[in-house]
């Protein structure tokens, strides 16, 4: 069984801008170490992320890194269009070096693209066994998918932009998604 891990969180604007700086770098390695330690208790892991700036890439960035294949689930063609010309050439080669890829349908209002980010959600959340979710509790699109996580019962580890994660809630995290990978392998998707 490959074991899907998704993330959701926030973008860039909610932990401390756009360039590089301490909440950003301190999220970063924290999903790094966590996927590390995944990946070496499963033996088989895939990542799944929604591809928008901030979380979602750092977590594609750290399963490339760690050679997880990861699945870049885009809401809608054009996501990229209106980010600056370097982090539209940065999404470009995350999606290139995705494992998978699976586009929504094209948008042409706002409404549409609410739609569509929300369609996107629910169906990484359909389509994982496990999330890590980067939430300072707001409301928003964090919180819809951390929302239908739980009604689904599917292990979440929640990280506050905040402050640094325990270890031991990490370590808390994946055993109980060993018991529950265990106990569920032939009903999970």
């Amino acid at each position: 069984m490959v074991l899907s891990i998704m993330v959701s969180g926030h973008r860039p604007g909610k932990l401390g801008g756009y360039t590089v700086n301490p909440i950003a770098r301190r999220i970063r390695k924290e999903l790094h170490d966590i996927m590390a330690k995944a990946r070496h208790r499963f033996a088989s892991c895939v990542g799944i992320t929604g591809m928008a700036q901030g979380v979602d890439q750092w977590f594609a960035e750290v399963c490339r890194g760690l050679s997880i294949p990861y699945i870049a689930y885009i809401p809608f063609p054009g996501q990229e269009r209106l980010w600056p010309s370097d982090a539209q050439q940065h999404y470009r080669q995350l999606v290139a070096d995705a494992s998978e890829v699976r586009v929504g349908p094209s948008v042409r209002t706002k409404p549409d693209i609410i739609a569509a980010l929300q369609r996107r959600n629910s169906e990484m959340v359909s389509g994982c066994h496990a999330a890590i979710a980067v939430w300072d509790g707001s409301s928003g699109g964090t919180a819809n998918a951390v929302r239908k996580l739980t009604d689904l019962g599917r292990p979440l580890l929640r990280l506050d932009p905040r402050k640094p994660v325990d270890p031991a809630t990490v370590d808390h995290w994946l055993d109980t998604l060993s018991d529950f990978a265990s106990s569920a392998r032939r009903h999970l998707p």
